[in-house]
């Protein structure tokens, strides 16, 4: 079994380290890394080809900042994983790996008509589970008024923190069982070969924001399913890239982002 796994830089170099000491040595052989290099000024992202000569590590540089999805599709596009893996992985830098992670995948009995698998994801340090992300698709009202909300900074200020209260006073450490839902969570994504080669794309028409969405959709466009598998653990170090940009950019960027979303998946009759 083979095991493909990208990682979007932007000035995480450090943290893209710590995610492959995660890895336990005995699975090095089986696994390529590819590190899609975003950052804006230069790093020193070829130094991990260095400091892990034992792994097969390919520093990626496109010209320009691709966002997240879209670095992605740029691996993908280099490594054609339809041909080559049975796993491959999007990941923040910001994902420590279980022990027990790949030995559980190398084994994993995956259902015929799964395309992704969505692990479960503990994020730190609100202790929250975020899978499953979307377990139906929401309807259109909720997705409209979130619109709302990030057309104004002050009205997505206050959003922000009610939903941190939320996390703290209704925080949820222990997982749910394993279930088939409609979105994971987009700090690792695991794309079964399924998905490529029943022509699932990864060719994301936004920059940043709603890629669960996209990849949900995508699975629905070929008639495949996502699941939720509670024993795959990781561990996401929260927002360690988006919190670089400040509170007014966040909104004004996931909102265009969610308006192409809404218009595209939810209000298709809309001219």
């Amino acid at each position: 079994m083979n095991i493909g796994i990208v990682c979007i830089n932007f000035h995480c170099e450090e943290y893209i380290s710590q995610l492959i000491k995660s890895i336990p040595d005995n699975f090095y052989y089986n696994l390529d890394i590819y590190i899609v290099e975003n950052s804006i000024n230069l790093t020193n992202v070829d130094s991990l080809k260095n400091e892990f000569r034992e792994l097969n590590i390919s520093i990626l540089k496109p010209k320009n900042n691709l966002g997240y999805l879209g670095g992605f599709n740029y691996a993908v596009s280099y490594s054609n994983p339809k041909d080559k893996y049975d796993y491959f992985l999007l990941a923040n830098p910001d994902i420590k790996f279980s022990e027990t992670f790949f030995k559980i995948l190398f084994n994993y009995r995956l259902e015929k008509d799964v395309a992704i698998i969505a692990p479960n994801i503990l994020n730190m340090p609100s202790g929250k589970r975020a899978n499953p992300f979307l377990k139906k698709k929401p309807n259109k009202a909720k997705i409209y008024l979130l619109l709302k909300v990030l057309s104004s900074p002050y009205l997505y200020y206050i959003y922000t923190k009610l939903s941190i209260l939320k996390n703290y006073f209704l925080k949820k450490s222990n997982s749910e069982n394993s279930m088939h839902i409609y979105a994971p969570h987009g700090s690792l994504i695991i794309f079964c070969k399924e998905y490529f080669a029943s022509g699932g794309s990864t060719n994301y028409f936004n920059f940043l924001w709603g890629e669960e969405f996209f990849v949900a959709e995508e699975c629905a466009r070929i008639n495949k399913k996502i699941y939720f598998e509670d024993k795959l653990n990781v561990l996401h170090f929260e927002h360690s890239t988006t919190n670089l940009l400040g509170l007014t950019s966040r909104a004004k960027m996931q909102r265009k982002s969610l308006k192409k979303i809404f218009y595209k998946y939810f209000a298709k009759n809309h001219k």
